[in-house]
């Protein structure tokens, strides 16, 4: 009985597992149609996939930037802006001269209108300044321009060096005529270069008795030496006006120079001559003159007053002894 049991048992089991044989044999899958986009879709994934894997692999390199040599490997040039202002001052600035005047101050000797007989000797002296900014040299005189010498020595050159602003009394020894009548001699101060400057100064005495004082000036020979001929002629001529561009209360005089050279003595006839495109600008002028000169440098000038604003020239024109006219020297006056 009990082998019996056993026997049912072993049965069992074995048809239990003769069961289990049967349930695990392989069953075939039915087809499934597969949608072409999913596969796609699903390599697409594989790829991108397989290349995000290589990329976490394969350590990613640091771009690197090599420089470029850096420009301070040579000295920098350092640039400085210039404005306007500064380059006119540092190319067009006014180069600094030095300029002689000369004014006068007053009369020491011999006043004008000195009453004196034929013949006597005298000395005339004159108090000038120093009003440029040149130190005159004993190089400089004091140099007789034009109208009667007296029988003076001409130049008459500085003993003495004069500074700026600095006062001096000149003298120079003369003679009065023999002949009756008013006698008047212009002076002028010349450099070392022969150029005249500041103002004409004069002698003006008369011969004879007081009342002669009131006569006309008479124009007299210096010396029988130096007697007036039509030989002379005159040459270098040349007129100038100072400070010409000028804003100022009017009326307003110009002074007004012209120098000239004389090779000989002669009797020189002159006037001067003026015009303006300023429409209505009117000139009061000296009528022509004749005057009696030695032969060499002298210089003429007058006074131009004007009255209004204007612009224009003035020019000397010498008649005689040969017919020269001078350059044109011009001017403009704003009136204030």
């Amino acid at each position: 009985m009990k082998n019996l049991h056993k026997f049912i048992l072993i049965l069992g089991a074995i048809s239990i597992i003769l069961s289990a044989c049967r349930s695990a044999a392989p069953v075939e899958p039915t087809p499934t149609q597969l949608d072409p986009n999913l596969v796609y879709t699903a390599a697409a994934e594989t790829a991108q996939a397989r290349l995000t894997e290589n990329a976490l692999l394969v350590p990613t390199a640091t771009p690197t930037f090599t420089p470029e040599p850096s420009p301070t490997a040579s000295p920098t040039p350092v640039v400085t802006e210039v404005t306007p202002e500064a380059s006119l001052t540092s190319t067009s600035a006014p180069i600094t001269t030095t300029a002689d005047n000369a004014v006068y101050v007053s009369d020491v000797t011999i006043p004008d209108g000195t009453v004196m007989a034929p013949g006597t000797s005298f000395v005339k002296t004159w108090k000038i300044m120093n009003s440029g900014s040149t130190t005159w040299q004993t190089t400089y005189a004091l140099v007789h321009i034009s109208d009667n010498l007296l029988g003076a020595t001409s130049p008459v050159p500085l003993t003495v060096q004069v500074s700026p602003n600095q006062n001096i009394d000149i003298s120079v020894e003369m003679v009065a005529p023999t002949a009756n009548g008013s006698y008047r001699g212009f002076w002028r101060m010349r450099n070392a270069q022969g150029q005249f400057f500041g103002d004409a100064i004069y002698v003006d005495i008369v011969v004879g008795t007081a009342g002669s004082s009131t006569q006309a000036p008479t124009v007299v020979s210096p010396t029988a030496t130096t007697a007036p001929s039509t030989n002379g002629t005159v040459s270098n001529l040349n007129t100038r006006i100072d400070n010409s561009t000028v804003t100022a209360a009017c009326p307003y005089s110009y002074r007004v120079d012209a120098s000239f050279n004389l090779n000989a003595p002669a009797a020189v006839t002159y006037r001067w001559e003026a015009g303006s495109d300023t429409p209505g600008f009117t000139f009061t002028l000296p009528d022509a003159q004749t005057i009696n000169l030695p032969s060499g440098a002298h210089a003429l000038f007058f006074d131009l007053q004007l009255t209004n604003s204007g612009s224009g020239w003035v020019q000397l024109h010498v008649l005689s002894p040969n017919d020269v006219v001078s350059n044109q020297a011009t001017f403009a006056l704003t009136c204030e």
